[in-house]
């Protein structure tokens, strides 16, 4: 879930609340993660802590300074 928040809010930042809603449809619905939903495996944590990563690498070189949540 902390995956698809961030998903949510880094498409609501850069292109507005639609484009955030789509991109979260797009990440809720992908068959991937439909198919294996129901595996606990290291690949999704391990993706939303690297895109979480990346989501504040972002805000930092967006607003320049240490970016707080």
């Amino acid at each position: 879930m902390l995956l698809a928040a961030l998903v949510y809010l880094w498409g609501r930042q850069l292109w507005g609340r639609g484009a955030g809603l789509i991109a979260l449809a797009l990440f809720t619905f992908d068959p991937t993660l439909v198919a294996h939903s129901q595996m606990i495996t290291h690949d999704v944590s391990m993706g939303a802590f690297f895109f979480a990563a990346a989501y504040t690498f972002w805000r930092y070189l967006k607003i320049g300074r240490r970016a707080i949540w």
